[in-house]
């Protein structure tokens, strides 16, 4: 016969010794406590599983800090990589500025921060540039023409200053107004001329506009030095001489 549990079967000793008479030993209890002693007691059996399982989740705590930490240092690496990357400014090829004179092979190579700020009137073989803000100005003044056959704002002039082949000696001493030795050829003598009169209106008397009209003038006048001449793939400065005639802006 099979009993539940160590209490049934002590109940079914005690019963039995009853029944028949029998005299119970005085250490019963203790030789019971013996005997029961040595077997397994299912309070261990059931605390296996909660060991077990309670290390499961042990293990996967430490096991997804260990991933955490893996990314948080793979994160610092990447951000350290980044910080010491080094930027790389890629220039931007600028738009150049120039006129191109066919007939006779000449292009003139104006500085690149005269973009949008001039104005030019050209044929082949000759060539006038004008200042953007003065004819505007005219322009706002009522001439109506200003933009097409401008009457003042002419910063320079590259044309035949002589029909005749000069050196930059003979020209110096022949030209009538300011003006610069480019080159000679058969056809005549190639100059880069400069007004000789007043371009730009009184910043005094125009007010505000006349003031930056003259501003811009004389801005894009004192930068002429760095115009530069292209006469049949041949670069050229501006440096062939000291400008002849009398000139004062």
């Amino acid at each position: 016969m099979k009993y539940r549990d160590d209490k049934e079967l002590d109940n079914a000793l005690r019963s039995l010794a009853k029944s028949e008479r029998l005299a119970l030993p005085e250490d019963l209890d203790e030789r019971l406590s013996r005997c029961l002693g040595g077997l397994p007691e299912k309070k261990e059996k059931e605390e296996r599983p909660v060991k077990t399982h309670t290390r499961k989740i042990v293990n996967r705590i430490i096991l997804a800090a260990a991933v955490l930490a893996l990314m948080i240092a793979c994160l610092a690496v990447g951000a350290l990589a980044f910080s010491q990357e080094r930027v790389v400014e890629v220039p931007v090829a600028r738009e150049r500025q120039e006129i191109v004179m066919e007939d006779i092979g000449l292009t003139v190579v104006l500085p690149d921060s005269w973009k949008d700020r001039y104005f030019v009137k050209s044929t082949g073989s000759e060539c006038v540039v004008y200042c953007k803000a003065v004819t505007e100005y005219d322009r706002l003044h009522g001439d109506e023409t200003a933009l097409t056959d401008p009457k003042w704002g002419c910063l320079f002039a590259v044309r035949v200053g002589s029909e005749t082949p000069m050196t930059p000696e003979e020209f110096a001493a022949w030209t009538p107004v300011p003006a610069l030795y480019l080159f000679s050829t058969e056809n005549g003598t190639y100059s880069l001329g400069f007004p000789s009169d007043v371009q730009v209106p009184s910043p005094v008397v125009g007010g505000e506009y006349a003031r930056e009209a003259y501003d811009e003038y004389t801005a894009m006048f004192e930068d002429i030095s760095s115009i530069r001449f292209d006469l049949a793939g041949v670069v050229s400065a501006f440096d062939s001489g000291e400008i002849a005639g009398s000139f004062e802006k």
